[in-house]
């Protein structure tokens, strides 16, 4: 099984009103490995980051 220490180098962009614009194509993989299976590349996409960030 993989883990998020041993998957290549994740991407993601975001333009300037913090809206994601890109993540790299390992993204579905890395979001599952990490329990968000639901956090596909096509649902993350177009969405604001602060959704994904918690205080």
């Amino acid at each position: 099984m993989k883990t998020a220490d041993n998957l290549n180098v994740i991407e993601f962009r975001i333009d300037s009103g913090l809206i994601i614009t890109f993540v790299s194509n390992n993204w579905s993989e890395f979001a599952g490995v990490n329990g968000a299976n639901n956090l596909t590349k096509e649902n993350t996409i177009g969405r604001h980051i602060k959704e994904f960030i918690v205080d």
